[in-house]
């Protein structure tokens, strides 16, 4: 196998195996013989190759989100395919940025903009135990929303103090704590 040669469709292009392992720890293709199939190639990553920047780079999110998230993902490693399950750990790792930089965020939002179903996002927070990073949610209330909300609908002026004066008023109601605290936030502007 050292003496041969591999033909490589993906670059079209013949390779030594003896060049096979000189390359290997350099996250260069990585050339193998399966008996029965004959030499096959795949490519492989070093793990300070390996991020998630190409995934969130489509997603609208701030900068300072996204980097946070990729050395989140660095820092762990996690294997993950390219299906449903990588969805759910972008979801975890921008949860996790957001919670770091203590922001506030939308789950609804952050869901429709990563193309997952909202009834799914406890799939994203349960990769919490699965990855063990010591992280917790912050636990919100509708005051932390009312800011970001009335900037997404463009208003101004007075109106956010008297917002945030009705919010403090009842957000400690136990009716109201029951409620979502983005509708309580939602229902208050309007």
């Amino acid at each position: 196998m050292l003496g041969s040669t591999i033909y490589d469709s993906y670059t079209q292009s013949t390779h030594s195996c003896i060049d096979l392992h000189k390359n290997f720890d350099q996250g260069n293709p990585l050339y193998e013989y399966e008996e029965g199939k004959g030499p096959y190639m795949r490519y492989t990553s070093t793990p300070n190759q390996r991020n998630i920047i190409k995934d969130l780079d489509n997603i609208d999110i701030p900068d300072d989100i996204k980097e946070l998230a990729n050395n989140m993902y660095k820092e762990i490693n996690p294997p993950t395919k390219r299906n449903i399950s990588r969805s759910y750990m972008l979801v975890y790792f921008i949860i996790c940025a957001y919670d770091k930089l203590n922001r506030v965020y939308d789950p609804k939002f952050l869901c429709k903009k990563m193309g997952i179903n909202v009834k799914s996002l406890n799939k994203a927070l349960k990769l919490d135990t699965k990855y063990k990073m010591g992280n917790f949610c912050i636990d919100r209330s509708c005051i932390d929303y009312i800011p970001m909300y009335y900037e997404l609908m463009g208003l101004s002026g007075k109106g956010l103090l008297v917002a945030k004066d009705i919010a403090t008023q009842i957000h400690k109601d136990d009716k109201i704590r029951r409620i979502f605290p983005q509708n309580v936030a939602k229902g208050i502007i309007y």
